[in-house]
């Protein structure tokens, strides 16, 4: 009897070292994430936005939405859309940084006019709802209209 319950927990406890856990960062998400930090400091502006992506999902790092802010604002400065309207996002949300909704606007409006349909649709909520900008209908629905085209 003592030695089935040894075995049982000498079995739970490998089967601990052998399975990860939840939020636990591999060897090698680690690694890919090391080689694309290096070419983000490097200015490559979509490695910037892979490793802001890497800090917001907790991908081979742990998550940080702070760090994934300052990272998709080098991407944004850099002209990268997608950064822009993720950048904007945040801004909306207060998601790694202080809640500011002009500020949101004004990078929801970069990303828009690069024609990202997501962006434009977004930025047709903010004069919709009169997030950051006056609200206004008609300016609403343009954004609409092109984010649908």
């Amino acid at each position: 009897m003592k030695f089935e319950h040894v075995m049982g927990v000498l079995l739970l406890l490998l089967a601990g070292v052998v399975v990860q856990l939840p939020g636990q960062v591999t060897d090698a998400e680690r690694k890919q994430f090391e080689a694309i930090k290096a070419k983000a400091d490097k200015g490559d502006a979509e490695a910037q936005l892979s490793v802001a992506n890497s800090y917001a999902m907790g991908n081979g790092v742990a998550k940080d939405p702070a760090k994934s802010v300052k990272w998709l604002r080098k991407a944004a400065e850099h002209g990268v859309a997608r950064a822009q309207c993720l950048l904007g996002l945040n801004y909306a949300n207060g998601n790694g940084v202080k809640p500011d909704k002009v500020e949101a606007v004004h990078w929801l409006r970069r990303a828009a006019d690069q024609e990202l349909a997501e962006a434009q649709f977004d930025l047709g909520m903010c004069y919709s709802n009169g997030d950051g900008v006056p609200r206004n209908a008609v300016e609403a629905v343009a954004w609409y209209r092109k984010s649908a085209d």
